[in-house]
């Protein structure tokens, strides 16, 4: 699990994904954030991490915001 100083969020009820602090190549989205449930992952939010090969997504998850992962080639989906 990616920690959780490593992403950009706002905080509205849940936790909505910014984007990254870090450049990562792997990344592991907790299911809370700060005691916040993971709900959204906001538009552009990895749009450029081009470093990034890996996501795993929180079960609780419910919204992906248009083009979060812009420009991502991941090795699988």
């Amino acid at each position: 699990e990616t920690p959780a100083s490593a992403f950009e969020c706002a905080f509205f009820g849940e936790a909505i994904i910014m984007g990254l602090k870090e450049d990562l190549s792997e990344v592991v989205i907790p299911e809370e954030i700060d005691g916040y449930p993971v709900g959204e992952i906001n538009s552009y939010a990895f749009a450029g991490c081009e470093n990034l090969t890996y996501v795993e997504l929180p079960e609780n998850l419910k919204k992906i915001g248009v083009m979060a992962f812009d420009g991502w080639k991941p090795d699988k989906c």
